[in-house]
């Protein structure tokens, strides 16, 4: 955990020290800095891992450097690189709280100043090839000794403007470089850039985290942030008057949610990365589709209610009825079977109000293939039909039990035998001409 951690900021510094060169480049590192570097670095990530709190032992912190300069005054983190032993036997284990304790708000002071990548991924590194004197100038703009007296003064300082700097970055983060100045923060709550993107609301550890509104160009998100990401309950509104209101991940709907538009089209339901994803409800001024959705289309079991009334009811896929459903309209007509594509396709049934039927195989909704129908007015022909017309071959029975046998073509007689109710033969047809008998 945490121990794991600071043990392993010293091996990153470590590694950016020679020690051999150590006299060349003016001494070897602070104590205070080796150890409250670690400690502080150590702490600050644990607390991103929810091991600890930041803030609760950094305050606990404070409290343990205030008391020392209470008892003990005029020992500073100056004295540790002057004269370790001489401070060892002035003060016993008041060494550890000055190099710990002490130099964990030392550092935090260095990344207010600056950032906390400045201080580890820039001013470290830079130790190996310019010298610990030369690389702490450069980063943080004041040499080890200016260091020390400003540091000194912002300890003498009041223990709520103390406390600022550690409010200030758990809440506006280590970014703000620049605005920390003579041991106190300009704060502001906004952030604004030149393209026109504005957030304001709540920070920690320089990330958009809690409640915040956030507007650029294309619209305005009001809601929930975490770690600079839009997570949880929040509102997205469109330049164009589009509409989004519900849970949010990593600036994608996700959750429940209503997605509205300014032309009337409206869905309501489960999103997943900013798609509409599960059961839903999406509906227009065309009708109203209600069940299964998947990556933002129709996709499973649905129902879909024009709004002259017909209805569907069954599987779909990407926006299109597509396997078994039954289709429905207001004056009673019904199909009921097989769909592909948005179009009864394959096996399925078509009755009427009337009395007639169709039952068969279908493309594109037109009878193709094999099928039987059965008019209300008693006709009835079975066989095989292309394009919805009767086509091939087949035997279609008169209301009066007469019967033709043979090959159809479009509807017509084409090579056939005619038969009356008792089985005799009346004509036959030849490419479509009537034979008498």
């Amino acid at each position: 955990g945490k121990v794991a951690v600071h043990e392993y900021v010293h091996i990153y510094t470590a590694a950016h020290q020679l020690y051999i060169n150590a006299d060349s480049f003016g001494g070897d590192w602070p104590i205070w800095l080796e150890e409250g570097a670690a400690e502080f670095l150590a702490l600050y990530l644990s607390d991103q891992k929810s091991w600890l709190s930041f803030e609760k032992r950094m305050k606990e912190a404070l409290d343990i450097a205030r008391r020392l300069r209470s008892l003990v005054p005029g020992l500073t983190i100056a004295d540790l690189e002057q004269d370790r032993d001489r401070v060892r036997k002035y003060c016993g284990l008041c060494m550890g709280q000055l190099q710990y304790e002490t130099g964990q708000w030392a550092t935090l002071w260095l990344v207010a100043r600056t950032s906390i990548d400045v201080v580890f991924l820039e001013f470290f590194p830079s130790v190996y090839s310019m010298g610990l004197p030369q690389a702490f100038e450069k980063s943080f703009g004041l040499t080890i000794d200016q260091f020390h007296l400003e540091f000194e003064d912002f300890m003498a300082s009041p223990y709520t403007e103390q406390r600022k700097l550690l409010t200030h970055m758990m809440y506006h983060g280590d970014k703000d470089v620049g605005k920390f100045k003579d041991g106190k923060f300009d704060d502001q709550e906004t952030w604004s850039s030149t393209d026109g993107e504005k957030y304001q609301g709540e920070w920690k550890y320089g990330k958009e985290h809690g409640q915040g509104t956030w507007s650029s160009t294309d619209g305005k998100y009001e809601g929930e942030f975490k770690w600079g990401e839009a997570n949880g309950q929040g509102t997205w509104t469109s330049t164009n008057g589009n509409m989004y209101v519900g849970e949010w991940k990593d600036w994608k709907e996700h959750g429940q949610g209503t997605w509205s538009s300014t032309d009337g089209e409206k869905y309501q339901g489960e999103w997943k990365y900013g798609k509409e994803h599960g059961q839903g409800t999406w509906s227009s001024t065309d009708g109203k589709y209600e069940g299964e959705f998947k990556w933002g289309e129709a996709n499973g079991q649905g129902t879909w209610t024009s709004t002259n009334g017909n209805m569907y009811v069954g599987e779909w896929k990407d926006w299109k009825e597509h396997g078994q459903g039954t289709w429905s309209s207001t004056d009673g007509e019904k199909y009921q079977g097989e769909f592909k594509d948005g179009e009864a396709n394959g096996q399925g049934t078509w009755s009427s109000t009337n009395g007639s039927m169709y039952v068969g195989e279908w493309k594109n909704w037109k009878e193709h293939g094999q099928g039987t129908m059965t008019w209300s007015s008693g006709g009835k022909y079975v066989g095989e039909w292309k394009n919805g017309k009767i086509h091939g071959q087949g035997t279609y029975t008169f209301p009066d039990g007469k019967k033709e046998v043979g090959v159809f073509k479009e509807d017509q007689p084409w090579i056939l035998t005619e038969y009356d109710e008792d089985g005799n033969i009346l004509s036959k047809f030849v490419n479509g001409e009537r034979i008498k008998q």
